[in-house]
Formats: C-alpha cells, sequence, structure tokens
C-alpha cells in the first residue's frame, strides 16, 4: 500500500470516528433536556407534512395526562416544531393516556387509547393534524 493511500484511509477513520462521537453528545446533551415527564411519543411523515403526538403524564392517585399534536419541518437533516397545539379533549385532568400509534399513513391518523383517571372506563381517540395548528379528533365507541 502507498504512503499517501495509508494517510487517506487514517484520516477517513479518524474523521468518522470523531463525527460520531460529536454526534453521540449532541443526542446525549438532547435527550439530558427533555422533560421527565414525557411518556410517549409517535411521529408520522407524509408528503404534507411532519407530525408528531407527544404525552406527557403527571400524578400519583389520579394519574393524567396532557397531549400536544406538533407540526414539523425539515431542513438539511435538522427538525424544528413548526407549530404545537394541546389535544384539550385530552388534557383537561379527566384522561390518562397510553402510547399513540399511528393508525393511517395517508393522513397521519394517530390513535391514543386512554383511561379515564376517576371511574377507570377504558376509550380510543383519534387525532387527525389538518392546516397547521388544527385537527379533527374523534372518539371510537369500540374498546
Amino acid at each position: 500500500m502507498n504512503r499517501d493511500f495509508r494517510a487517506v484511509c487514517l484520516w477517513l477513520a479518524v474523521s468518522v470516528t470523531t463525527g460520531e462521537v460529536a454526534a453521540t453528545e449532541v443526542f446525549v446533551e438532547s435527550a439530558s433536556r427533555l422533560d421527565a415527564s414525557i411518556t410517549s411519543v409517535a411521529s408520522c411523515a407524509t408528503s404534507a407534512g411532519e407530525y408528531r403526538v407527544v404525552v406527557f403524564t403527571r400524578g400519583f392517585e389520579h394519574v393524567s395526562s396532557e397531549v400536544y399534536l406538533q407540526w414539523l419541518e425539515s431542513d438539511e437533516g435538522t427538525s424544528r416544531v413548526r407549530a404545537s397545539v394541546v389535544v384539550a379533549e385530552l388534557s383537561a385532568g379527566f384522561w390518562s393516556a397510553g402510547v399513540p400509534v399511528v393508525r393511517s399513513r395517508e393522513t397521519c391518523a394517530f390513535e391514543v387509547p386512554a383511561t379515564h383517571t376517576y371511574n377507570l372506563e377504558a376509550a380510543r381517540f383519534f387525532i387527525t393534524p389538518t392546516d397547521a395548528g388544527r385537527y379533527t379528533f374523534r372518539r371510537s365507541t369500540r374498546k
């Protein structure tokens, strides 16, 4: 192997390793800033946009959740929140939300199972993003 080729290989190895370490440090830093009350997140992307549902859960005897729907935008590998709204129907202190699931990749409809914090009634809710800052909401009668 010629000396120049070995030097290039060594440079590439160091660059890749250093880049991976730097990326890992960025993710560790970002993760350390996350609110400890975030219990689950689900995300979906379509040609119309990128969306996620974030569930915060608080409480001890009467656990309740705050659910947010967010519109994201990406630019050159980084994402930012373009709009964020509380899903009021699930965030009034009466529901403990479970893990959201994407039910439709075409519309990014999210299903959120929840339990009423006082009477323990189980229900399923569907949230579909529309324009930035708006959504449709539906409760399923099926368990």
